[in-house]
């Protein structure tokens, strides 16, 4: 009557590469002790979203890396153009239309999961809107199966 409810910790993300299904699709993702579900939210109709599992097992390593992206911006202003040619002439349309660069940093957070599939393969999440459920999802998945750095002594 009451059965063993399975334990599963879920978050969410936005697909970069590694699944058959359209980058920046949103995907959440489950992991149970013997598989991690991922299911691709393409569409308005639930039914049809397709889903995804891959063994434990099968994961060689899950972690969540920082990846920083720098912008410039250029932007020209019209307003100063206008007021400059009002106030200087010439000289100052020159002045006060002049470009502007600005340097726009954003990070974002990465899932990647490493995995054996007949060969070594690899899935990328961008998982910045849900860091926090992500991490308790790795930490989780590293106590299901503990990874080791050391070398291997012989």
């Amino acid at each position: 009557m009451f059965g063993r409810k399975i334990a599963s910790i879920e978050s969410v993300g936005k697909l970069i590469s590694g699944l058959p299904a359209p980058e920046n699709t949103t995907l959440t993702f489950k992991l149970f002790p013997e598989f991690i579900v991922f299911k691709a939210l393409i569409g308005t109709n639930k039914e049809n979203w397709p889903q995804y599992e891959l063994a434990i097992d099968k994961i060689e390593k899950m972690q969540i890396f920082s990846h920083q992206q720098i912008q410039q911006v250029i932007s020209q202003s019209a307003p100063g153009m206008i007021l400059g040619a009002a106030a200087f002439g010439i000289l100052g349309a020159m002045l006060g239309g002049r470009v502007k660069t600005k340097e726009k940093i954003s990070i974002q957070q990465l899932l990647i999961i490493d995995y054996i599939s007949n060969e070594k393969k690899q899935i990328a999440i961008n998982v910045s809107q849900d860091l926090k459920g992500t991490q308790n999802l790795v930490n989780h998945f590293n106590q299901l199966k503990p990874y080791s750095t050391n070398p291997i002594q012989l």
